[in-house]
């Protein structure tokens, strides 16, 4: 997982950050996947609950978000919580919504409330990197708050 979009920048271009170097690498794999527990993704996590500091909510562990890939995690809105010494299985399932170009025709964005891709730009993500998508409207919400107050 990378830092921040200029890093997975910088791995998928292989060069500096500049803008026409930001692409996303996961847009280059091929579709297809094997399922089953023998073919999925396979993670041994050491807790090292001796050096657990306090937290308000009385949980040790891990917490974990399966999200699309051109999201930005909040892990407040979808984390699992993964706990020490058991072993978890995630399922994921992949659903997928497509809309006819009849359908997009007949309403605008304003009209249906919503935009598809390539119909609005995110402020301060840059689009190569990050989708529409309600969890990253949410976090650019909260970037413009945290710069208002911060002024």
């Amino acid at each position: 997982m990378f830092g921040s979009p200029e890093e997975a920048a910088i791995e998928a271009g292989g060069g500096d950050s500049s803008p026409s170097d930001k692409t996303s690498y996961s847009r280059s794999i091929s579709p297809g996947a094997n399922v089953g527990k023998a073919n999925g993704l396979t993670i041994l996590l050491d807790t090292e609950t001796y050096d657990y500091t306090y937290h308000h909510l009385a949980s040790e562990g891990f917490k974990v978000a399966v999200m699309h890939h051109l999201d930005q995690p909040l892990m407040a809105i979808k984390e699992i919580d993964i706990s020490p010494g058991f072993e978890s299985q995630i399922a994921v399932t992949p659903i997928l919504y497509d809309t006819t170009r009849e359908a997009r025709k007949r309403f605008s964005p304003e009209e249906r409330d919503c935009y598809f891709e390539g119909e609005l730009s995110l402020k301060y993500l840059p689009k190569e990197l990050y989708r529409y998508d309600i969890n990253n409207c949410l976090f650019e919400a909260t970037y413009e708050k945290v710069l208002e107050i911060c002024k």
